[in-house]
């Protein structure tokens, strides 16, 4: 699974008012280059690598903020939690580059948009390390980008930890462990199996609403000068899902690992 908020930042940007109380304070561009290899689909045996160019852009508000990790519309916010607005998504899948899916309709870009509420557990008197409790709750579209199709909603529990080394040259690791629940639409999309696709090897299988599993992911990010890196993993185990008897399921667990880099080429803001 990709998080994938490019699309959204432009539309939220093209949709934030420019009010007085909402001046930016400070902002980054510039142009990163991802490479990485993921699975298919979570509980797929298959994966693809991907070579991915980016925008880099940073922003931040007294009302909202881009960063190099999120999309953040603050729209209410307290000493202990805030209600954000974040964003995910997972890439196309050709399913006759998919063993478990030949024959079977392919997979379009799913894009995901919803709001998360964020409490805040622990944070130290330097403000470089953290531990927050997240609850995004996101509404899903799978599209071509000719046709668009709701596919239902995911609840995803987290509990994040980020800590910072600051520095000439800044070092920040963060984790997450991630706890997935879906609709029975949304796991209808990626699981159930209609009569009219059945083959010797592959039974008729209808999913239903409930857990998705797990995950837990790692970034580790350096910054020095203009200049980003870092890597990734993503650990998924889908052997406690309601889906995880459905015959497009092959491997209970997956890896997601890459790696990331950015150049930061204009930045600027106020005092």
């Amino acid at each position: 699974m990709i998080k994938n908020p490019i699309f959204f930042s432009l539309l939220f940007l093209s949709f934030t008012p420019a009010h007085a109380d909402n001046k930016i304070s400070q902002w980054e561009a510039g142009v990163g280059l991802a490479y990485f290899s993921s699975p298919h689909y979570l509980g797929s045996d298959q994966s693809a690598n991907y070579i991915l160019p980016y925008p880099h852009v940073m922003v931040k508000s007294e009302r909202f903020s881009i960063n190099r990790n999120s999309i953040e519309g603050h729209v209410a916010e307290a000493n202990f939690f805030k209600l954000d607005l974040t964003f995910g998504g997972n890439l196309k899948v050709d399913s006759d580059d998919n063993r478990a899916r030949a024959g079977m309709p392919d997979l379009d870009y799913v894009l995901e948009a919803g709001p998360s509420l964020k409490f805040l557990l622990h944070e130290n008197a330097e403000k470089n390390s953290l531990i927050s409790f997240d609850i995004p709750i996101r509404a899903s579209i799978a599209t071509d980008f000719s046709n668009v199709e709701a596919i239902g909603w995911r609840v995803i529990p987290t509990l994040h930890l980020l800590h910072a080394w600051p520095g000439k040259i800044r070092w920040e690791l963060d984790g997450e462990l991630r706890y997935l629940y879906g609709s029975k639409k949304y796991h209808d999309y990626f699981y159930t199996v209609d009569t009219q696709f059945v083959t010797a090897d592959r039974p008729a299988y209808q999913s239903e609403s409930g857990t998705g599993g797990v995950q837990v992911k790692l970034r580790l990010k350096t910054y020095y000068r203009k200049m980003t890196l870092g890597i990734f993993m993503l650990y998924s185990d889908v052997s406690s899902a309601v889906y995880a008897d459905s015959p497009l399921v092959i491997d209970n667990t997956n890896f997601s690992l890459g790696i990331f880099a950015s150049w930061t080429f204009a930045q600027g803001g106020e005092g």
